[in-house]
């Protein structure tokens, strides 16, 4: 009995020698690599843009800060309204 091109030895035969043809390579060992330095490249500039926005809430802060202590009366609104109340009364007197 002759064994025929599409004999079921010769299928099995043609799939372990594509299996090894595949397995033989490292191209997926390479895409992963790639993959991980890409990967790690992304996570250092995430990293780099935190800390960039972290300093600018920071300054924002700050100037936040200036600016409202700068905006708050620091005299009681009583001391304030009868000042106003003393010069509006000067200036009618005058």
């Amino acid at each position: 009995m002759a064994s025929s091109p599409s004999s079921p030895f010769s299928e099995c035969h043609e799939l372990i020698e594509e299996m090894r043809r595949i397995y033989s390579t490292d191209e997926d060992a390479t895409k992963v690599h790639a993959l991980n330095q890409q990967f790690a490249g992304v996570r250092e500039r995430c990293e780099q843009r935190e800390n960039k926005m972290q300093a600018v809430i920071k300054e924002l802060t700050r100037r936040v800060s200036v600016a409202q202590a700068a905006a708050t009366p620091t005299e009681p609104d009583d001391a304030h309204d009868n000042r106003l109340k003393q010069v509006e009364a000067e200036r009618l007197a005058a």
